[in-house]
């Protein structure tokens, strides 16, 4: 695995975790090593949306944990577009 995939990695396994610190570290360190916004946010955050989305569809998560996931990605998508010139 790369270094961009394993960064694009934490940043979905941070969104699945509900970890909002490790989500926003992982989102700066992607950023600082060139990774393209778009794709830190289709690759990363969506992804790990993506994930535990399914897992709720196969009854494997409960609602809590859908917004438990979105919140926090949702601010980090929000941090990444303000940094856009």
């Amino acid at each position: 695995m790369s270094e961009k995939e394993s960064a694009l990695e934490q940043i979905s396994d941070a969104v699945q975790g509900f970890d909002e610190g490790t989500l926003f570290s992982a989102v700066k360190a992607a950023l600082y090593m060139k990774i393209e916004p778009s794709e830190i946010i289709e690759k990363g955050i969506a992804k790990g949306l993506r994930i535990v989305g399914e897992k709720f569809g196969r009854g494997e998560a409960f609602l809590v944990d859908l917004v438990s996931a979105a919140e926090p990605a949702q601010r980090a998508v929000k941090e990444i577009l303000g940094m856009r010139p």
